[in-house]
């Protein structure tokens, strides 16, 4: 018979707290894990495209456009005049917001230019009584026809005739078979892509009504 004392007791009982507390331990339920809320955002399969404006939408006078940092202006139907637009200085733009206005702000603001005539419909910029590469004083430009020797260059001034008031654009790029344009008054299409060649040593814009182009020129 083994004899255990009191302290021995006491000890015994410890020890068995102790296998209690382990055993407990060894059979408790495992925590959840903890979780994390993630936005997740899903690609949008069926997303709807951009609305494109109806023309009819559009207010007379808002811009449309900008090149360089000169705004385009919607007109409406061409050849409507809502009045003549002068600079703060005075010097006449033309009749808002036709073709020759955005022409002539262009060259006035951006390429600090003045035309000492400010007048004319568009087709009136080509004087037909110069030869190809003449200066043209009217507009203090150089003035060359289409299907000439000279090429154009970017910032030059395109005239059509084809009826009783032409058309004049920008030219924004010229490329090795086309040419870009910028213009106003015709709706809300301000940039224009015209066939461009060179034959012979000569320079076609591939358009019949355009009878030659302007633009400024440094010559020895």
């Amino acid at each position: 018979m083994i004899k255990i004392d009191g302290t021995g007791i006491v000890q015994m009982m410890v020890l068995a707290l102790l296998l209690i507390g382990a055993s407990s331990c060894g059979t408790e339920k495992k925590s959840e894990p903890i979780t994390v809320p993630v936005n997740i955002v899903l690609p949008e399969v069926n997303k709807p495209l951009p609305k494109k404006r109806s023309e009819k939408d559009f207010t007379i006078g808002e811009m449309i456009d900008e090149y360089r940092g000169i705004p385009v202006y919607y007109n409406g139907s061409p050849y409507q005049s809502q009045g003549r637009h002068v600079s703060p200085g005075g010097y006449n733009y033309g009749m808002k917001w036709q073709c020759v206005e955005f022409v002539k702000r262009y060259y006035y603001n951006r390429l600090k230019h003045e035309m000492p005539d400010t007048y004319g419909h568009a087709k009136d910029f080509f004087d037909r009584e110069l030869r190809d590469g003449d200066f043209n004083r009217r507009r203090n430009l150089y003035q060359f026809i289409n299907g000439g020797v000279f090429k154009p260059a970017a910032d030059d001034i395109v005239v059509y005739d084809g009826d009783d008031y032409g058309h004049v654009a920008i030219i924004t790029e010229v490329g090795e078979d086309y040419l870009m344009l910028i213009q106003q008054n015709v709706g809300t299409a301000t940039r224009h892509k015209i066939p461009f060649t060179k034959h012979n040593n000569h320079y076609y814009i591939m358009n019949q009504n355009v009878i030659g182009f302007l633009g400024r020129r440094t010559y020895e």
